[in-house]
């Protein structure tokens, strides 16, 4: 591809030109006095104030990680706390017998 490129063989495509058609005349620019913009102007502030305050919050979801983290933390707290009754149970239920 780059040798075509280098040694001037790029092939080039024919390109379709239309004929364009300027508008008869420019839109005209509507003019406010000095009123009229104030009030337009104040009723476009009214409305992002009251929009505004229809906008609710994005929910934040709690991290994962730390859910994760929690329950690990809370087995192993249940565990290291009920560890001696449950080795006392499984030697009461387990109890080798001598023969």
């Amino acid at each position: 591809m780059t040798e075509g490129i280098t040694k001037g063989n790029m092939p080039y495509q024919t390109a379709s030109f239309g004929v364009l058609h300027p508008p008869d005349e420019l839109p005209k620019p509507h003019i406010y006095s000095d009123i009229e913009a104030e009030k337009k102007y104040n009723e476009m502030q009214h409305d992002l104030y009251i929009n505004s305050k229809k906008a609710h919050k994005p929910k934040k979801k709690f991290p994962a990680i730390l859910k994760i983290l929690g329950g690990i933390l809370l087995v192993a707290g249940s565990c290291a706390i009920l560890h001696k009754p449950v080795v006392k149970l499984y030697n009461k239920v387990f109890k080798k017998k001598a023969a």
